[in-house]
């Protein structure tokens, strides 16, 4: 009915349908480009890491807090001292693991610049592998829900076509 009345025109079943199905194609090309942006920024985020870790100098932390994290699940947040100056960061952790406020951690840093750093224990490492799997995998069932809304539209087109064109149903 507002359709109708917004653009002064009846708008069809099949035309709704069309237009709801598209609407949902275009919000899947958008999912697929921030999933895809999310999981450039984990895989860029692993490589660092990993180099930390291969290469990183060690430093005794402290853990500051363990909070809810964004992508689910907690984050582990410390703090770290090298030549007098107090760094921090954050990572997130698997399954049960909590260590406790205060207790001690050991982590791995860039000498050039100690903001870059990561638990010594490769805990984040896992972390972003798991979460890069969870995010491939929602990627796909996005992608063939997607394809498949499409075959959808497609259908509805043929079927209307051949409606206009005195086809029947």
């Amino acid at each position: 009915m507002r359709l109708r009345q917004r653009f002064g025109r009846s708008t069809s079943r099949g035309e709704q349908l069309r237009q709801a199905i598209g609407l949902c194609g275009v919000l899947g090309v958008l999912t697929l480009g921030l999933l895809q942006w999310r999981i450039v920024q984990f895989q860029q985020r692993l490589r660092e890491v990993e180099r930390l870790l291969a290469s990183g100098s060690r430093a005794e932390g402290v853990v500051r807090d363990v909070v809810a994290g964004m992508e689910g699940g907690k984050t582990i947040e410390y703090e770290f001292r090298v030549k007098g100056s107090v760094y921090r960061g954050s990572s997130g952790l698997l399954g049960d693991e909590e260590p406790a406020v205060g207790s001690g951690v050991e982590i791995r840093y860039s000498e050039v610049s100690p903001r870059e750093n990561t638990l010594a224990d490769g805990m984040e490492q896992k972390w972003l592998v798991s979460m890069l799997v969870k995010l491939r995998v929602v990627e796909g069932l996005v992608l063939v829900s997607w394809i498949v809304l499409l075959l959808l539209l497609t259908q509805i087109r043929k079927r209307e076509k051949r409606r206009q064109e005195g086809g029947g149903a």
